[in-house]
């Protein structure tokens, strides 16, 4: 416990931007940029560089134009999307397969939709069972959730699971 807190008070005085995904309009173009001009609006990602703040610098490799019929406040979403769909492909899903989604926080919550949109049955698993009430499946972390996923799957289980959690889950 000792060597946890000493590693949270060590960070606590160290200052961190927020963010890793957000939207705007380019004020300024560095040096040999054709791709993009001043006034384009674009997505950008990436800790360290989309962070919340009025201005910042991002490279051309982390930034994508904004198509115009979308507003920059769905666009800050981009990059938290690319997120959900790497992890969907990583798994390479296919239609009607029932995937395990753990931890229904905001990654969680776009992974199970674009999954849905997909063609394929989700089971949510969240410790939090207030975020386990969506028109998916979904069930709160209990010690009988590796049954209960069996039950739901008439014993068959998951083809695939994917992990938006960000804390340790002892479901075995």
């Amino acid at each position: 416990i000792k060597k946890t807190m000493d590693l949270v008070n060590s960070r606590l005085n160290v200052w961190h931007l927020l963010g890793y995904s957000s939207s705007g309009i380019i004020v300024k173009v560095g040096k040999n940029i054709t791709d993009y001009s001043i006034g384009d609006k674009v997505a950008c990602m990436g800790s360290g560089y989309a962070n919340h703040a009025e201005y910042i610098t991002v490279p051309k490799t982390l930034i994508s134009k904004i198509p115009k019929n979308v507003d920059l406040k769905d666009a800050a979403f981009s990059g938290i999307a690319c997120i959900a769909l790497q992890s969907i492909r990583q798994i390479n899903p296919q239609l009607g397969e029932t995937i395990v989604v753990i931890g229904l926080g905001l990654i969680g919550q776009m992974v199970a939709q674009m999954l849905r949109a997909n063609g394929c049955n989700v089971i949510g698993i969240d410790i939090d069972k207030n975020k386990t009430n969506k028109k998916y499946i979904d069930e709160g972390i209990t010690k009988d959730t590796i049954k209960n996923v069996l039950n739901a799957t008439n014993n068959i289980g998951a083809d695939g699971v994917i992990s938006a959690a960000d804390t340790k889950l002892n479901l075995i």
